[in-house]
């Protein structure tokens, strides 16, 4: 059911977290992290789309604060 699904979702967003504070691995796994935190967005996580947009606009954030975009 959807509830159900929601924490699901949930879930990307706090392993985004725990990537970015290399909970899994010697160090930040950054890549990991963004893939997560994306993942939560699409799945409607309210605080990953904020997270995720300010990223983007590069604005303070934070969670994630170490996580930032290169524009090619």
């Amino acid at each position: 059911d959807k509830f159900d699904n929601f924490y699901y979702y949930k879930v990307h967003f706090e392993l985004a977290k725990y990537n970015e504070a290399g909970r899994f691995t010697d160090e930040p796994d950054l890549e990991s992290a963004l893939f997560h935190l994306e993942k939560a967005a699409m799945c409607g996580v309210t605080e990953a789309i904020l997270t995720m947009a300010d990223i983007y606009l590069d604005q303070p954030h934070e969670v994630l604060p170490t996580v930032s975009i290169q524009v090619k």
